[in-house]
């Protein structure tokens, strides 16, 4: 299970456009690797036994556009850690979900977006907003 946390605007705006999202985040992290995996029904058509199959003819036009759509990730391996970023193909960009896994420490990955964008770090399990000293120590309760 991954540590999931939301990079957001401090002020409550938009990120910007993706375009704008995405040259920030690769400027923060050069090695970065971008790819685009089929949509949620591409992946689900064949698959009866999926938990969201079954829901598929009661989702509204929006939920069925979305799940239709291809999906960009950003993909980070770090020392002892990996970071998925999700949200990117909403344009504009209103926030981030990112997914860490791993047992390294990715706080200073984490804080190099916070220092470059003036974006603010959200844990998503408290709906809390972290500064470095308390995403250090959720990181570290998370993990054990």
């Amino acid at each position: 299970m991954p540590w999931e946390l939301a990079l957001v605007h401090p002020n409550g705006h938009r990120l910007g456009s993706s375009n704008e999202v995405k040259a920030t985040l690769s400027k923060a992290w050069p090695q970065l690797q971008w790819k685009v995996v089929p949509s949620l029904l591409e992946r689900i058509k064949d698959q009866p036994d999926h938990p969201y199959h079954a829901l598929i003819p009661k989702w509204d036009a929006e939920t069925r556009r979305r799940a239709g759509l291809p999906r960009t990730i950003g993909s980070l391996e770090g020392e002892g850690f990996s970071l998925e970023v999700f949200g990117i193909d909403e344009n504009p960009v209103q926030d981030l979900d990112l997914e860490i896994r791993g047992s390294g420490d990715p706080i200073s990955a984490l804080f190099q977006i916070r220092t470059l964008a003036g974006w603010s770090i959200k844990e998503l399990a408290t709906g809390r907003f972290l500064d470095e000293r308390q995403a250090k120590d959720r990181w570290t309760q998370f993990r054990d």
